[in-house]
């Protein structure tokens, strides 16, 4: 037997080469190809098999040492969704590979979402890899790059790849653009302005890092940018400007603005853009000016320009410590009730102290504000349209939960069923239990149908306008049920995992469905499987406890918690554990087991019990068999149970005789206790007579002395 159990238990290990083609491609999405291809390939045929037909590929090249992409086939390439890559000069290709990348056409890309170029090129690549960009049809966010090392690449070619990409690739809804560079000094190589031309384009999320403010306020402009949700942009040193010609253009997409500026600004330059932004949500600014904090400055700004913003941050750092904290634009923030009354928000004060390179103290400073949200006191009155969809949403989840929720009797699996050829009745099943005879008519084990009636459903077997009965319905048999599953792809999919037969062996008798030939049940109180013959012998038996008393397992408190499973009850203190987060309004699980356990007083729980001595005899009044036992009560009286019991040899009765004279003296002194039983009830007779004499005497007496006063009054 141990023999068999350990040949089981080694038939049940999962192997990686057991699993399906579903999980391994539902791991795979979890992996960039690289990682994949570096772990996986060329195991075995079936996993490189896998591998090129992953249908999600994400590519991250900008690390890796392989040269991937050359050993792509036209598949793989069509079901790239990401791709990270750098790619170098055509001179030291022999440090990346990547440069081979402008060689394969883009329209093999028919599936890439997202794609990330740092590009260290000359200037004949550049265009070659920027004209095929608009060819990436599902194209919808581009993070590029443009290293400016050695001056490779010129203003022209910016201002053409930015024209390209802002107006051909029309898919593209977010953008993330850098311009690099090795100079010491913070400002860009290229002092000539990226937008020397009108461009529209329909972007909703713009990134751009190492601008000038004339640039910045060109892309600031309905007319460029007029779907624009989110912009971020990095400002650098800049001549100053005193026209904005793109003032009046205002935004009506843009909520969200992030901004940081390397250089001293003025409030002339926040003030222009804010008079374009008046649906503006939130914002960030930061610079290394200090004098960004001024409280009396934002108010002014967010009464007049910013009346709909809910949260801003600002960041500044005192390079020339001016000591800004006990200035007034810096307290104001705290000490003005604008924030709190007309703006009903709170404000954050942030101080941080670092140091630069030289190892002077700097002090960085920040304010945030968050507005608080208001609750409606009234809810908002619904119309009967929106009522009737909230009972029908009601409805379709109380339909979901009662299919998942259904008992263990009502599924199709666990239906009754009589033998065609026998007569039988037993549980659904595809072979008879008694004459393995098949079934006419089967009943599926999931949708519990017995004819397919689906001219266009999703049948494995089409069988057009032909109804479907008997063995041209099934397609499979459960392992663990016993029962006929049909040819419809969802329950062939779906009842092998969730079949309610699986841990379906009977607790009591430990056989199995295919060893018995009934239903399966459930036990009320401890959710385990029974079979037909156990039933109710468990359920009878179910809430007894293991031990002798109520006591807790752990203590000896009072177990106010037990479970019905282990059949140990816990007191409040030991059915909790440490380190485990409880659910409010739930029942503490068992420590043990983890079953959910009950209130004892809710429970008509009892203690395991022990019966003692000899079970009680029936009563037989004619009957009396050679002990002289007439009921369960005189077997053990002496003389009667003990008439052949021997003591030391002797016989009871031998070593205490029973004497008949003393029968005979206690029945004289009964008789004696009766006559002086009945004198006493003569005595107090006799007392009661003479009391009620007593009485009737001091009536008269009182009579006559009332004669007697009413006589005097009457003389009087």
């Amino acid at each position: 037997m141990q023999e068999a159990s350990e040949v089981k238990l080694s038939q049940r290990k999962t192997t990686l080469e057991d699993l399906s083609a579903e999980l391994f491609f539902e791991l795979f999405d979890f992996f960039y190809f690289t990682e994949l291809y570096n772990t996986f390939a060329h195991l075995n045929q079936r996993i490189d098999g896998y591998l090129a037909q992953l249908p999600n590929i994400y590519l991250d090249l900008l690390s890796t040492k392989h040269k991937l992409i050359t050993k792509f086939n036209d598949h793989q390439l069509q079901c790239v969704k990401s791709l990270k890559l750098m790619i170098f000069e055509e001179e030291k290709q022999h440090e990346k590979h990547e440069a081979v990348f402008y060689s394969i056409s883009h329209k093999l890309f028919q599936q890439l979402h997202s794609l990330t170029l740092r590009l260290i090129i000359s200037t004949t690549d550049l265009r070659s890899i920027i004209d095929q960009l608009p060819l990436l049809p599902c194209l919808t966010f581009l993070n590029i790059t443009f290293d400016l090392y050695q001056f490779k690449i010129t203003i022209d070619d910016l201002r053409y790849a930015c024209k390209t990409i802002f107006l051909s690739c029309t898919k593209l809804k977010a953008l993330k653009l850098a311009l690099m560079d090795h100079t010491e000094q913070h400002r860009r190589t290229h002092n000539a302005s990226l937008f020397n031309q009108s461009i529209t384009s329909h972007l909703e999320y713009l990134d751009i890092y190492q601008l000038y403010f004339d640039e910045f306020d060109c892309i600031l402009s309905s007319l460029f940018l007029p779907r624009i949700k989110s912009l971020t942009a990095t400002i650098y040193d800049n001549p100053v400007q005193r026209d904005f010609p793109n003032e009046k253009l205002t935004f009506d997409f843009l909520t969200n603005l992030v901004v940081h500026f390397n250089w001293e600004f003025t409030f002339t330059y926040l003030e222009s853009i804010f008079k374009r932004t008046p649906n503006l949500k939130s914002f960030i600014i930061t610079s290394s000016s200090i004098t960004i904090i001024d409280g009396p400055k934002w108010q002014y700004f967010l009464s007049k320009y910013l009346l709909k913003v809910i949260k801003f941050h600002l960041h500044a750092s005192d390079w020339e410590q001016r000591s800004w904290l006990m200035r007034n634009e810096y307290t104001d923030f705290q000490t003005s009730t604008y924030w709190r009354r007309e703006r009903n928000g709170n404000v954050h004060m942030g101080y941080q102290e670092t140091l630069d390179e030289e190892g002077n103290g700097i002090n960085s400073k920040s304010v945030t504000f968050t507005s608080m949200k208001v609750k409606n006191k009234m809810p908002k009155r619904k119309t009967g349209q929106r009522k009737k969809a909230e009972k029908q949403k009601e409805r379709q989840k109380l339909l979901q939960s009662a299919f998942h929720n259904k008992q263990l009797v009502e599924w199709p699996c666990n239906f009754l069923m009589d033998c065609d050829k026998c007569k039988k009745q037993q549980k659904n099943r595809a072979f008879c239990y008694f004459c393995q005879a098949i079934q006419a008519l089967p009943v599926c084990a999931q949708c519990g149908k017995q004819k397919c009636l689906s001219k266009t459903g999703d049948c494995l077997i089409k069988h057009g306008t032909v109804h479907a009965t008997g063995l041209q319905l099934v397609g499979a048999i459960c392992d663990f049920c016993e029962a006929w599953i049909c040819h419809s792809k969802k329950c062939l999919t779906t009842h092998p995992c969730r079949c309610p037969l699986q841990n379906g062996d009977c607790t009591e008798c430990n056989r199995s469905v295919w060893e018995h030939g009934g239903r399966v049940f459930q036990c009320s109180f401890c959710a385990q499987s029974l079979c037909e013959d156990d039933q109710f012998e468990h359920q009878a038996s179910c809430q007894v406890l293991e031990s002798e008393n109520f006591k807790c397992a752990s203590c000896s408190k009072h177990g106010q918690w037990s479970c019905l499973r282990c059949k140990v009850c816990y007191c409040d203190e030991h059915i909790k554990r440490r380190g485990f987060k409880y659910t409010q309004g739930e029942a503490y699980p068992c420590p043990k087991c983890n079953f959910p356990t009950k209130e004892t007083k809710d429970l008509a729980m009892s203690t395991r019990a022990y019966d003692y001595g000899r079970k009680g005899q029936d009563d037989f009044e004619e009957e009396d068999d050679g002990l002289g036992i007439t009921n369960g009560s005189d077997y053990f009286t002496r003389g009667e149970g003990s008439r052949n019991f021997t003591f030391g040899g002797k016989a009871i009765e031998e070593r205490a005789p029973i004497d008949d004279d003393d029968d005979e003296d206690d029945d004289d002194d009964d008789d004696d206790d009766d006559d002086d039983e009945d004198e006493d009830d003569d005595d107090d007779d006799d007392e009661e007579e003479e009391e009620e004499e007593e009485g009737e005497e001091k009536q008269d007496d009182d009579n006559e002395e009332a004669t007697i006063d009413e006589s005097l009054k009457k003389t009087v």
